[in-house]
Formats: structure tokens, sequence, C-alpha cells
């Protein structure tokens, strides 16, 4: 769901809060959004980019959020007969105007208690990682936030408008990407 949120004038970052939703559900927080602090793998088992800063493993779909603004969604098709391949699809959303900016990004809402992760894949062992309830990138576009949230529907995308902002330069491009793989042949 994607909801657009109009201010009448300038809001500090330190007081955004994702408002309640059309059916008046205020945010629960449902699916944690995980700080990437080195211990996030990619399915070749090699350390993911340092760019992807936020992720949140989902029901459905794996959603990562990149340092540019760019977020990836990931899900599998996998089937338990082994001479059908498996499939991965990737959604990439980024800002397709040239009025995106690189955004800072804001965490709010953060989750009580920290994961430690001791992988053998790891460099070194990656502590104290936080679970927030929402990411805020902050000037996305001009004059425009875009925060994740989410409650027990799913995942939220929040688009804020500032005063000054243009609603015409919030435009989203996107790429796919599938992959297909058969781990082992029946017989």
């Amino acid at each position: 769901m994607i909801a657009a949120i109009f201010t009448c004038g300038p809001m500090p970052i330190l007081a955004q809060m994702a408002p309640r939703d059309l059916w008046g559900e205020k945010p629960a927080h449902c699916h944690a959004w995980l700080q990437n602090l080195g211990q996030l793998l990619g399915t070749d088992g090699v350390q993911a980019p340092s760019k992807i800063t936020h992720y949140q493993r989902g029901v459905v779909a794996d959603i990562y959020l990149d340092d540019r603004g760019t977020a990836s969604f990931a899900w599998s098709s996998n089937d338990l007969d082994t001479t059908t391949s498996d499939t991965t699809y990737r959604i990439d959303m980024y800002p397709a105007d040239s009025s995106a900016l690189t955004p800072s990004i804001h965490e709010f809402n953060p989750f009580p208690g920290r994961s430690n992760y001791y992988k053998g894949a790891l460099p070194g062992e990656v502590e104290g990682v936080e679970s927030i309830g929402d990411v805020v990138w902050h000037h996305a576009f001009t004059n425009v936030d875009l925060s994740w949230s989410s409650n027990k529907v799913g995942t939220k995308l929040y688009i804020t408008l500032y005063p000054g902002a243009d609603p015409d330069n919030v435009i989203f491009s996107s790429s796919v990407a599938i992959a297909s793989t058969s781990i082992g042949k029946g017989g």
C-alpha cells in the first residue's frame, strides 16, 4: 500500500511518524526492519553489499533498502520436485526523476533487544543488530520523504509531501530479474 501525506508546514525529521492507514489502523510494526551491519548474506553465501542499509524478511517477499533510495523486493518459487527448476524473482524500485536525491536515512521505533550473528561465512561476528519499526528516507525527492513501515496487513510505504514539493516529480521506475536454477536431477 502506498499513501500520500500532505503537510501544512515543514516538519522536522525527529517528529515524523507513520499515520493511521486508510482503515484507521495504526502501524503495528509487525515486520521488523533489520540494520545491515554486515550479517546479510546473498544466496551464494557471500556477504551482501554494504550499500544495503536495512532489510525485512517477509512471509511473501524479502525487501532490501539501499543507501541510494532503491527498494528491492525478492521472492522464490521453490519446487519440491528435483526435476523442476526453482525460480527467484527480484523487482527493484528506484526514483526515476532527476529531482531524486540521495536520501538521508533515519530509524524510528526500535524494537526491544538486539540480535547477534555468528555465521561461518562472515569475516567476523556481527553483534548488536537493532530491529526497527520505521525507516525514513528523508528528502528522497525534493521536499519529499518516503517512510517504510508495516502493520498486520504487510509493509507500507508512506509518501510525505512538504510545502514546495511537486507530486509530479515523485516517479518510480522498476527493473525485473528472474533466475531459474536446478539443484539436482530426479531419477
